[in-house]
């Protein structure tokens, strides 16, 4: 399996997202694959590069999501408690920079984004 010959073909893709929609976890679809070619060698990508699609494909679905999907659950929460106070400031570019919320009476957690380097971390 040299780097430059393997890799997953669409149809692999495709199989690996419907078993992964589906709830089927990482190694066990590789299992499935490797049972379905014969063998490991009639696979064509390694264990490695299933796990770095999926990821690829999970960043994705994520992309700018985790920001509104948070801004999203303050204002919705606004509306039901008037004792939340939240304030979010963005950069020039229009990222998110700093978000501090806090409920009425206590303090329930930290959010944390990092965009230095545009990831999802």
């Amino acid at each position: 399996l040299f780097l430059a010959y393997r890799g997953l073909m669409d149809v692999d893709k495709a199989q690996v997202d419907s078993l992964h929609s589906n709830g089927t976890k990482t190694c066990h679809i590789m299992g499935y694959v490797v049972a379905q070619k014969g063998g490991d060698a009639g696979v064509g990508f390694t264990k490695k590069d299933l796990y770095n699609y999926l990821d690829s494909q999970m960043c994705g679905e994520i992309k700018d999501g985790d920001v509104v999907a948070a801004l999203s659950y303050l204002r919705g929460k606004a509306d039901n408690d008037p004792m939340l106070y939240a304030k979010f400031v963005t950069n020039s570019d229009g990222r998110l920079k700093q978000l501090f919320w806090a409920y009425g009476s206590y303090f329930s957690g930290i959010l944390t984004f990092d965009t230095t380097y545009k990831k999802n971390k």
